[in-house]
């Protein structure tokens, strides 16, 4: 399983919980933490309406493009 908590930043900057099933809009900011039960690796891919799925985590950029997972740690 996993945890997930979803934060929507507000008019003065601050990052607010929100409810998974929020609908965005665009340029809406968003942050995510998730928090794993289990050791494992992360993947993260975006899909807009029916396009293909495309990877944005592991990213090179990030970690060296580390992604493994430890169980209960907060990302």
């Amino acid at each position: 399983g996993l945890g997930l908590t979803l934060y929507q930043r507000n008019e003065r900057g601050e990052a607010i919980r929100v409810n998974p099933a929020k609908t965005f809009r665009k340029d809406d900011l968003v942050r995510f933490v998730i928090e794993p039960n289990i050791d494992g690796y992360l993947y993260i891919f975006y899909r807009e309406n029916e396009t293909e799925p495309m990877m944005i985590f592991p990213d090179p950029r990030l970690h060296e493009g580390d992604n493994k997972i430890t169980a209960h740690v907060p990302y």
